[in-house]
């Protein structure tokens, strides 16, 4: 397989795990902050996930401007996703 390629695949699968690893950061600090009775936690907390809020969006751009995602167009995307499955599926 061309190297290049390659580079490429795992840059995407590099970025796509990241992004999935965001998505859960959000929702994790989302629920402790309602679990939390400490005004100081609470604080604390509202930070990281503003943090990780926005890391998914510097993320989220960084995918949208290579063609890795394209969370607007679901066809497209679903595009990009079997493209990437049938190369990792293609590798030797």
């Amino acid at each position: 397989m061309n190297p290049t390629v390659l580079n490429a695949l795992t840059d995407q699968t590099v970025a796509t795990d990241m992004l999935i690893s965001a998505k859960a950061a959000i929702k994790d600090c989302a629920r402790a902050i309602s679990e939390t009775v400490s005004p100081q936690i609470r604080s604390m907390l509202r930070k990281q996930f503003d943090a990780a809020v926005s890391y998914h969006e510097q993320l989220t751009n960084y995918m949208m401007q290579k063609g890795w995602y394209t969370p607007h167009n679901i066809m497209q995307q679903l595009k990009v996703d079997m493209q990437s499955a049938t190369t990792a599926m293609n590798l030797k």
